[in-house]
């Protein structure tokens, strides 16, 4: 009976914990998605834009799938390709557009602290 009960917990602890996980990542998208709207992309930067976060998630998957790379190598290359990422979004973005993000950003609270007052805006 003891193990039934573990088993069972185990289980549920590990539903609830994939159920979080997935909508943290739709909470993502939305975010990222309004993000978008509010910068009132052009049709040509949306689908700049969409294309490069196609080949960047086929290129972390390739990095993360790696068996021959270390650890820590992982972790660089993974580093490296958000920066990577972050310049390439830079130049698709206008000035306005760089501006108004970079605001965006500031003012948005950071994940996991709730009722807590934001540490960008405090300094």
């Amino acid at each position: 009976m003891k193990k039934i009960f573990k088993l069972l917990s185990i289980a549920i602890f590990l539903f609830s914990f994939t159920i979080s996980a997935e909508a943290q990542v739709k909470h993502n998208k939305k975010e990222r998605k309004e993000m978008m709207k509010q910068l009132h992309l052009t049709k040509q930067q949306k689908e700049q834009i969409k294309s490069f976060h196609k080949s960047t998630k086929q290129e972390k998957a390739v990095i993360k799938n790696n068996a021959a790379l270390t650890k820590q190598q992982k972790e660089e290359q993974l580093a490296q390709l958000k920066n990577e990422k972050h310049e390439k979004l830079e130049a698709i973005l206008t000035p306005e557009q760089k501006e108004k993000m970079k605001k965006m950003k500031k003012d948005q609270p950071r994940r996991g602290v709730t009722n807590m007052p934001n540490e960008r805006t405090a300094k």
